[in-house]
C-alpha cells in the first residue's frame, strides 16, 4: 500500500516538474526547429570574415560550423551554390592572454576570448535572422592551447544555435 502512495507522489512530483520547465519555455524535443525553418530547406556556411591573425581559425569555425548544422539536422546541408540560404559568420575579435604568471614569468594560466556574429541571408540577400554580438572566454591551464582554441569556438558556435533555435535576434 504504501508504495502505492510513494509512486503516486513521484508522479505528481514529476508532473509539476514538467509544467515548470515547460513554463519557462524549455523545449524538450531534441530536434525543434527555428521559427524560420519552413523558410528555407537548403543552408551552406557562407563568407567568414575574420580581422584576426590567426588565420587557423576560419578553417576550424567553417567545421564547427557544417558539422553543427548537419547534426541539428534543421536543413540540408548543401555548397554555396545550390543553398537557399547562407549562414556568414563575422569573427570580430579573438585573442588568448595569460591571466596567472608563476615564478620566472612562467604560465600557470591563460585565457581565450571570441566575440563573433552571425547572419543567414537567402541568396536574394534578404536577411532571415541575426544573432547578436555573442562572446565567450575560457580559462585554461597547461599546455592545452590548441585544444581550448577549438573549445570556445565550438562554446560560441553553440551559443549561436541556441540563439537561433530560440529565435533569438
Amino acid at each position: 500500500m504504501n508504495t502505492s502512495i510513494y509512486s503516486k507522489s513521484i508522479l505528481g512530483v514529476l508532473f509539476i516538474l514538467c509544467l515548470f520547465l515547460a513554463s519557462c519555455g524549455y523545449k524538450f524535443s531534441a530536434n525543434n526547429k527555428p521559427k524560420f525553418s519552413q523558410e528555407i530547406k537548403t543552408i551552406a556556411v557562407g563568407d567568414i570574415e575574420s580581422s584576426t591573425i590567426d588565420s587557423w581559425i576560419v578553417y576550424g569555425l567553417h567545421q564547427i560550423l557544417r558539422e553543427g548544422l548537419q547534426n541539428r539536422n534543421w536543413f540540408k546541408v548543401v555548397d554555396k551554390k545550390t543553398a537557399d540560404a547562407l549562414l556568414n559568420i563575422t569573427i570580430h575579435r579573438f585573442y588568448t592572454t595569460t591571466s596567472l604568471e608563476g615564478l620566472n614569468d612562467v604560465t600557470l594560466e591563460s585565457s581565450a576570448y571570441i566575440a563573433i556574429s552571425a547572419e543567414l541571408v537567402t541568396q536574394a540577400g534578404k536577411i532571415i535572422w541575426r544573432s547578436g554580438n555573442i562572446t565567450k572566454t575560457l580559462t585554461y591551464t597547461g599546455n592545452n592551447e590548441l585544444t581550448s582554441k577549438s573549445k570556445i569556438l565550438e562554446d560560441a558556435v553553440q551559443q549561436m544555435f541556441f540563439e537561433m533555435n530560440n529565435n533569438n535576434n
